[in-house]
């Protein structure tokens, strides 16, 4: 276990990095996946969706690394932190869409001492440490990194203060997702470094797609 994440260790560290997650519950994740290949088929992928975004960062140093979870019912922290490990600090998910979550979960992380905050998800099987901690080299000179996803949203944000324009009016899960936040970002005078663009998996098509690139599914 790396002792600076885990879940007892209450040290600020100038970096914190966000991985946000539902609890497994068939039925309940993936659902855009479930309506091409049944439930069973997309709970078992997001499962090893979201433990390969755990892997990566939790091989993140220097950082204080965070599940923010859904639902925020009594046991669910005890159960995510049995499935992904103790590396990590568990805390719930606030109310409202995702914008208001994300930016909930940044404002925690920068009230907590925390100079730069990388928010991830779970889609992204080809996201690595690497693309992680340049995210947070980049975030050394400018105000806002954007991991840009295929379908037109991003896979990763960074930010180095709560920018409301960046969490407000956005269309999420939408093809425009990132389109819209750049423009947002260009408005408030913020400057942006991008990383390299991967795929998401939230449909059939995307998990037929990714298999067929001889990917996670012919590996695993």
């Amino acid at each position: 276990m790396h002792l600076d994440a885990a879940q007892g260790d209450r040290r600020a560290y100038p970096r914190a990095l966000v991985l946000f997650a539902r609890a497994p519950e068939r039925g309940r994740v993936k659902t855009r996946l479930a309506a091409g290949l049944g439930d069973d088929a997309a709970l078992a992928i997001y499962v090893r969706l979201a433990e390969r975004a755990g892997a990566a960062a939790r091989e993140v140093r220097d950082c204080r690394r965070v599940v923010a979870y859904t639902p925020a019912h009594d046991g669910v922290a005890s159960a995510m932190r049995t499935w992904l490990g103790a590396d990590f600090a568990y805390e719930p998910q606030c109310d409202g869409d995702l914008g208001r979550r994300m930016a909930g979960a940044v404002g925690h992380c920068l009230a907590g001492g925390a100079e730069r905050v990388v928010v991830i998800g779970t889609d992204c099987p080809d996201l690595e440490t690497g693309l992680l901690e340049e995210a947070f080299a980049a975030l050394d000179v400018a105000e806002l990194v954007f991991g840009p996803a295929e379908d037109g949203g991003y896979y990763l944000i960074g930010v180095r203060a709560v920018q409301p324009v960046l969490f407000e009016q956005i269309p999420w899960s939408s093809p425009d997702t990132l389109a819209r936040s750049l423009g947002a970002a260009r408005a408030a005078g913020l400057s942006v470094h991008l990383l390299r663009t991967l795929a998401d998996i939230d449909t059939a098509d995307d998990w037929q797609r990714w298999c067929s690139r001889g990917a996670l599914g012919a590996r695993e």
